[in-house]
């Protein structure tokens, strides 16, 4: 239960709508809809909220999904979920990020994958060493279970006026 009380889950429209004019990127995550058209439909939707505003970044373990929502919105970032146990390839798609499991986030993957033009994301990173090797390996970001901690040890050890998470490796 939040502040306030029980709340209800907001349907995509009315998050997409909630967000605006807030400063806050959404990364949304197309699950297993069933359709490349369902899919297709998340992207107008996100890319209509996007072209008034709202930041949107669109997150999918299926290529054809990201395949049919990039192609609804053509100007939303599109980024690959990898995992152990599902690293499809990318089919051309024109990925801004890789979002990796921490365990195929290896210097030399992120490496290539910056030579590739793409951010890498490492997830799911909820602990003080991880998020020290993430960096050390050059991630361009985490995702964490713990935001409070992660925003936490940002602002004990990392400089201000632009959070340079990498900056973490040096203060040990």
């Amino acid at each position: 239960m939040g502040p306030g009380g029980p709340q209800s889950i907001p349907h995509l429209t009315e998050l997409l709508d909630r967000l605006h004019g807030t400063g806050v990127r959404l990364l949304l995550e197309i699950k297993d809809v069933g359709s490349p058209e369902e899919a297709a439909l998340i992207g107008r939707l996100a890319g209509a909220a996007a072209a008034s505003g709202t930041e949107v970044e669109l997150y999918s373990f299926h290529p054809q999904y990201l395949r049919a929502a990039h192609a609804a919105a053509p100007d939303l970032p599109v980024t690959l979920l990898q995992a152990s146990w599902s690293a499809r390839e990318p089919e051309e798609l024109p990925l801004y990020a890789v979002s990796l499991e921490q365990v195929l986030a290896t210097p030399e993957r992120i490496r290539a994958e910056h030579a590739a033009g793409r951010r890498v994301y490492v997830w799911t990173v909820n602990d003080p060493d991880g998020w020290s090797r993430a960096a050390e390996h050059g991630a361009d970001a985490v995702i964490t279970d713990t935001p409070g901690a992660a925003r936490a040890r940002l602002d004990r050890d990392c400089p201000r006026g632009g959070h340079r998470w990498r900056s973490l490796t040096a203060r040990q």
